[in-house]
């Protein structure tokens, strides 16, 4: 790049001394022709250097210049590359930070919604690379999950129990017939409240006339079958009913059965998965009012009037208090499965 520079410059030098040759008064007429040729040639030369060195530095410079951007270039994919690194590594943190402080607070949460934790920004946060799987797991997982040891025994061995009596293709079939039957009860129910004229399946017709003297109670309705998310604790459920009962509004819950419950602890994890449905409605700031009661009624297969079992005060902040700790558990458990 500098070679042409030096080149044109020594031809312009030279250039200049001719000129100052020519104005000398000595010189002779056929010098001063012959200075005059040597000047016209070496005004072309110099000015096809000039041309060639203009040239060359437009040339250097062009080449100088995409150098400096490609390298420009590079330096900002850097930057990026290594601003992402550092933006990936800040939210890596937080989410540790937040689990951190979720855990720490787990305990002091409110079922009737909990202010200090929308105020200090606490979340669960969950990596979900599995994009086929809900990423807030439910209420029913997540009890499912952390059920007792002594409680995961007494389930295996009815279910062993059946198996061996009757094989495995019955117990699946038994099984299976229990969950639609579950679901054409629940319909049932959702379309007398919902004022709907419907033919009552003869399968669930005992379970139906069970329930019904409890229906007829059941005045003001909010809410059917409808999903609700803790918006801070990030679990979800499907909630059966919100109404009015004998003038006070309950989350119910409708379970049917072939056995007496004739106790809130017979019938096992329904409290505490109705507190923590009462939970998550409050803290959605849904409603213009708390709800502090539940109810889980309990509807016989053998038509024999249906239990009914309520959660206020005491009972319903024991279950609330049971579902935190099992929701502790279950992100515990995930945690050092991750």
């Amino acid at each position: 790049m500098f070679r042409y520079c030096v080149t044109s410059s020594a031809t312009i030098a030279n250039s200049t001394v001719f000129k100052l040759s020519i104005r000398r008064k000595s010189a002779s007429t056929k010098r001063k022709r012959q200075l005059a040729s040597n000047e016209a040639t070496e005004a072309r030369l110099t000015s096809h250097d000039t041309s060639v060195c203009k040239t060359s530095v437009n040339n250097a410079t062009s080449i100088d210049y995409t150098v400096h951007e490609q390298t420009d270039e590079k330096n900002t994919a850097l930057k990026g590359k290594y601003s992402n690194l550092s933006l990936v590594s800040d939210i890596d943190e937080l989410k540790t930070t937040n689990k951190f402080k979720l855990m720490e607070k787990l305990q002091s949460f409110s079922i009737f919604g909990s202010e200090a934790a929308e105020s200090e920004g606490i979340q669960c946060t969950e990596d979900n690379e599995d994009k086929t799987k809900p990423s807030i797991p439910s209420v029913t997982y997540i009890l499912n999950e952390t059920m007792s040891l002594k409680a995961k025994a007494a389930l295996e061995l009815w279910k062993k129990n059946i198996i061996d009596k009757f094989g495995k293709d019955y117990f699946r079939i038994f099984c299976k017939g229990l969950l639609d039957d579950g679901k054409l009860f629940h319909s049932c129910i959702q379309n007398v409240l919902s004022h709907k004229e419907f033919e009552i399946p003869p399968r669930v017709k005992s379970a139906y006339f069970s329930v019904e003297p409890i229906l007829n109670d059941i005045q003001n309705v909010y809410k059917l079958e409808t999903y609700v998310t803790h918006p801070i604790l990030r679990y979800r459920g499907i909630v059966d009913c919100i109404a009015s009962y004998r003038d006070q509004v309950y989350v119910i819950d409708w379970k049917k059965s072939g056995k007496q419950k004739a106790s809130l602890a017979a019938t096992f994890d329904a409290p505490v998965q109705l507190a923590a449905y009462i939970g998550a409605i409050n803290a959605s700031n849904e409603y213009s009012f708390r709800i502090d009661r539940g109810l889980v009624v309990v509807a016989y297969t053998n038509g024999e009037p249906a239990s009914v079992h309520e959660l206020n005060n005491n009972t319903l902040q024991k279950a609330w208090e049971e579902w935190l700790r099992r929701l502790e558990l279950f992100y515990r458990k995930s945690n050092e499965a991750n």
